[in-house]
């Protein structure tokens, strides 16, 4: 908001501990405690155009299966970007996601969508799933100008929650990185 941004299309939302593994669960008035996962997702906008980021952060030291879902989150991230260029297939994408959570062990973290198109956007939602989604049978080639959240998030309910995303331009020659977060989960 300091920066410029203007009210977005839908509610922040800030999950800690096993809170994290709920998908979508919203702030509460539970106290953050030591050595757990914040899972934090929220947009920057500017003319009603939104660049979601997801992103964990954590308490302490993360350890066992939530850092193992921390690593697998960032390589199927990457792995889904590898696709995001004109002519690339969001299902293509979508399969490279999966692929790099399934390589880690973690497929039974995994149950969702990859990613989905972001453009001018009223509450209640910045998504726009509904014309292009990362998913398996999304086949509507990328093309310039076109922007995606690429979002992998790894949950177990009850237990911990893994988000690291990206918004995405789809540029002339490949993809631009909208959004600004350090690389993996940070402390």
């Amino acid at each position: 908001i300091a920066s410029g941004s203007e009210y977005f299309g839908m509610e922040p939302f800030v999950a800690s501990g096993p809170r994290a593994g709920t998908i979508h669960a919203s702030w509460s008035d539970r106290v953050i405690g030591a050595n757990e996962a914040v899972l934090l997702e929220m947009s920057a906008t500017v003319g009603r155009y939104n660049a979601p980021l997801m992103h964990t952060v954590w308490t302490g030291s993360l350890t066992g299966e939530a850092a193992e879902m921390a690593v697998a989150c960032a390589a199927a991230r990457d792995a889904a970007l590898a696709h995001v260029r004109p002519g690339g297939s969001p299902a293509q994408a979508h399969a490279a996601c999966k692929a790099a959570i399934a390589d880690a062990g973690l497929a039974h973290t995994y149950r969702k969508r990859s990613g989905y198109s972001v453009g001018i956007a009223f509450a209640p939602d910045w998504g726009e799933g509904h014309l292009l989604s990362l998913g398996e049978t999304e086949e509507k080639p990328f093309a310039a100008n076109m922007v995606v959240h690429v979002v992998p998030t790894l949950r177990i309910a009850g237990t911990a929650g893994i988000g690291l995303s990206a918004t995405v331009l789809v540029t002339d020659d490949g993809h631009e990185v909208l959004t600004s977060c350090p690389v993996g989960p940070q402390r």
